[in-house]
């Protein structure tokens, strides 16, 4: 029985030991979502894609889905900054502008639209 006893402590102790020191510490992730505006003054014009808190040298696409269900599209880096601005897309048709921003082979990680009358 006393072996038994040491050996509960022992398991005891290591348990204690394998807690780390910031174990009850709340941890607060500061970084923000990626998100994208888009905006076109009227048919026909440019649009305005503008993108925030993307990953700086990464390669990210810009995909759009006009109006007639044509895509379009262009490929760029966002600023150190993280933000990204894109005005070489035209806005030649009235209706809806999907946007979707997407990481060069990756999972696409903002999205907005904007109707162009």
């Amino acid at each position: 029985m006393k072996r038994l006893r040491n050996v509960a402590i022992s398991v005891a102790g290591l348990a204690l030991l394998a807690i780390p020191a910031t174990a009850g510490a709340k941890v607060h992730n500061s970084a923000s979502a990626p998100g994208c505006t888009v905006s076109a003054s009227a048919s026909p014009s440019w649009l305005s894609i503008n993108a925030s808190n993307l990953t700086q040298g990464t390669l990210y696409t810009i995909a759009v889905v006009t109006p007639g269900g044509a895509t379009m599209g262009d490929v760029m880096f966002p600023a150190a900054d993280g933000s990204l601005t894109d005005t070489n897309l035209p806005a030649n048709y009235v209706g809806t502008y999907s946007v979707s921003i997407s990481k060069m082979k990756g999972a696409t990680v903002a999205s907005c639209s904007v109707d162009v009358s």
